[in-house]
């Protein structure tokens, strides 16, 4: 099997803006900080290079797109009350200083499985890709399986964590989950509101936490700085809706960044596209 591919610059420049979404907040799952610190280098390297995303490793692009599909929004509650065939999509907007893109994320239960693991839909698009996935996710919420159609060839391509290959070895490595984690939201509630998205009107929760945090770095001239800044995380909640989420938004200060996604559709028949069961 061939472990390389091209393709989905826009991917990778997105995963290097919001990685400091997925990584400090003690209500988001820390399933897979490392791995993303793992990733956000090697992707932060092919983007300075000039030509390090001709080829992507099977590994990375699997990482990638469980990361901000299936953790679309970083709430890691509601995946038990999506029924076969039922899935959600989102709009999704980064914003930085001087950048912004937009793009729409997809997941979907296709089916459980007797011991806790079940198969799930996972795409990403936006003006220049449309890339289909099929990911066999555990219990725990951890990859087993990532199967995606090839955008140049129409190949349906396949990785397993746990046969990758030489090459991959001290990736698989540096991508190893750590222990899984969830804390508590409710007492984050900060009140309710009624929030109107593409997918519709709901009556929501609001869940806001915030977290300081403090990072140095050495400046042109070679001196030692630190700079400060604020994490805001805010989620509006509904049991209305699969997943629970309609509607996020994550800002950090220091960066001036500001991710945001809201529910587009909540919908029903979804079914396996690339006979991964």
């Amino acid at each position: 099997m061939h472990n390389k591919r091209s393709g989905i610059p826009k991917l990778l420049v997105l995963f290097v803006v919001i990685a400091f979404a997925v990584s400090s907040c003690t209500a988001i799952s820390n399933t897979v900080s490392k791995a993303k610190s793992s990733i956000n280098r090697r992707a932060e390297n092919a983007i300075l290079s000039a030509t390090g995303i001709a080829g992507l490793q099977d590994s990375m692009l699997a990482m990638v797109v469980y990361t901000h599909a299936f953790f679309a929004g970083g709430f890691m509650y509601g995946y038990e009350n999506f029924n076969e065939g039922e899935g959600v999509e989102w709009r999704i907007q980064v914003s930085t200083d001087d950048e912004e893109s937009r793009l729409t994320v997809e997941r979907a239960l296709l089916k459980r499985n007797e011991d806790g693991s079940g198969w799930w839909q996972l795409r990403y698009s936006d003006n220049e890709s449309d890339l289909l996935s099929e990911a066999l996710i555990g219990k725990e919420y951890e990859l087993l399986a990532f199967r995606y159609r090839d955008q140049e060839s129409g190949e349906i391509r396949e990785w397993l964590p746990e046969q990758n290959e030489t090459s991959d070895q001290e990736d698989a490595e540096e991508e190893e989950p750590p222990e899984y984690y969830q804390g508590p939201w409710e007492s984050h509630v900060v009140g309710t509101s009624v929030i109107q998205v593409p997918a519709g009107t709901f009556n929501a929760q609001e869940v806001l936490l915030e977290e300081k945090t403090k990072s140095h770095y050495t400046d042109e001239a070679g001196n030692d700085q630190t700079k400060t800044g604020i994490l805001r995380y805010q989620w509006w909640i509904s049991d209305e809706v699969s997943g629970k989420l309609v509607k996020y938004r994550w800002e950090d200060s220091s960066e001036g960044s500001v991710f945001t996604g809201e529910l587009i559709s909540n919908k029903t028949g979804y079914k396996t596209q690339l006979s991964s069961f």
